[in-house]
């Protein structure tokens, strides 16, 4: 029941770990979605391109997977937490002519600043001694540009380790750009 489109999940891991199970990607086969799940690089303590570069690679490959029934203009990103900024964070920094069809943040880390993440995750991310510009530069609704792929928000507002603040000021930002976006 392959439809052509295919998936690529960047698990959650607050930048310390990166989280393998695989019932997300089980439910997007079951929907006809063909799925890859990344084990990118971690950034170990300081910001480096490693995980990005994984990011974009990992689309890139998907989309010449014909083989698997994949339609090059049908790949699209999802992630959980984590895995959500950098779903998101891939779906804004990629090559405009390159950047996938859609993407699914699921309660994603957006906003790096202070208020709406975790010390513990910034440092991950962007090294011990990360200034504020840091965290504003690492804040994915600071990159959304019109030409951002269409994006599909899911959050829940009592969730205790990712504020829904966090998405929602993606969303502002999408809008403001006229990307089409929902969130739910």
């Amino acid at each position: 029941k392959n439809t052509g489109i295919a998936v690529v999940i960047f698990p959650g891991g607050g930048f310390t770990g990166v989280g393998m199970t695989t019932g997300t990607a089980k439910w997007y086969a079951s929907q006809g979605i063909t799925a890859a799940m990344v084990k990118y690089r971690l950034p170990n303590g300081g910001y480096n391109e490693a995980t990005l570069e994984d990011a974009m690679g990992a689309v890139r490959y998907l989309r010449t997977r014909t083989d698997l029934g994949v339609e090059p203009k049908k790949v699209g990103v999802t992630g959980s937490s984590a895995g959500g900024h950098i779903a998101a964070w891939g779906s804004n920094a990629m090559p405009d002519e390159e950047k996938p069809a859609f993407a699914i943040p699921l309660y994603p880390s957006i906003t790096r600043t202070e208020y709406y993440s975790t010390k513990k995750c910034n440092q991950a991310l962007m090294g011990k001694n990360y200034s504020y510009q840091d965290a504003i530069d690492m804040s994915v609704q600071n990159m959304v540009t019109a030409q951002t792929p269409p994006t599909l928000l899911l959050l829940c507002d009592d969730d205790n380790v990712v504020s829904s603040h966090s998405s929602a000021t993606y969303y502002e930002a999408l809008i403001r750009h006229g990307v089409k976006a929902s969130m739910h």
